[in-house]
């Protein structure tokens, strides 16, 4: 009798299992999910929720009239953008968006220090721009913690991420259990420098 050998990775059996739970929540982490929508393992836990993600491009877009672009920083690995770019065009934002697969803090260095390396569609103006980031928080486990340490979270803390964002106006989307004299200082810290732009400041619910 023949037979099949799977392996699967713990990191990949978790992330399936986790995906399985997030199933029920399909239509509220996108309510077009019938008309195809594709998600990694996971991203069921990492994207940010549909209405949410709305009110969060609200609010960043009413920050003024001369921002006419967004960087979003964590958008994910090869297979996330290619399940982004699928979703785009069910929403119909293809003619909208520029993907780009590659180290957002270099992106960012070369945009400031030698722009005339990047493609002229990757130029940006820090003038112009908006950033906006939803870091790694380490996955659900976060929820664990009863306060989240944005100083101490991994791969990046608020610092490292304020040092490189600090050329530009940027909103980041962070747990609502974190340090609230850190996330103090975050709104603090979230206009460019010598801007009198307002600051955001987003929690998860």
């Amino acid at each position: 009798m023949g037979f099949a050998r799977i392996v699967i990775s713990c990191r990949d059996l978790k992330a399936r299992v986790l995906a399985c739970q997030y199933w029920s929540q399909r239509h509220t982490l996108f309510e077009g999910y019938d008309d195809g929508v594709c998600l990694t393992d996971d991203a069921w836990f990492g994207v940010t929720p549909e209405p949410l993600a709305r009110q969060i491009a609200y609010e960043v877009s009413g920050a003024s009239s001369s921002k006419t672009t967004i960087v979003d920083l964590f958008a994910g690995d090869r297979d996330t953008l290619a399940c982004a770019q699928n979703n785009a065009k069910i929403y119909e934002l293809t003619d909208e968006i520029t993907w780009v697969h590659g180290d957002s803090f270099e992106y960012l260095r070369l945009a400031l220090e030698e722009p005339e390396k990047l493609h002229e569609a990757l130029r940006i103006d820090p003038a112009s721009t908006i950033l906006f980031g939803s870091p790694p928080w380490g996955g659900p486990g976060y929820r664990t913690d009863e306060v989240f340490n944005l100083h101490k979270m991994e791969p990046y803390n608020l610092r490292q991420l304020h040092q490189a964002y600090k050329s530009f106006d940027h909103a980041l989307y962070l747990p609502r259990t974190s340090d609230l004299r850190a996330s103090k200082a975050l709104v603090a810290w979230i206009p460019a420098e010598n801007s009198s732009h307002p600051t955001f400041y987003y929690g998860d619910d």
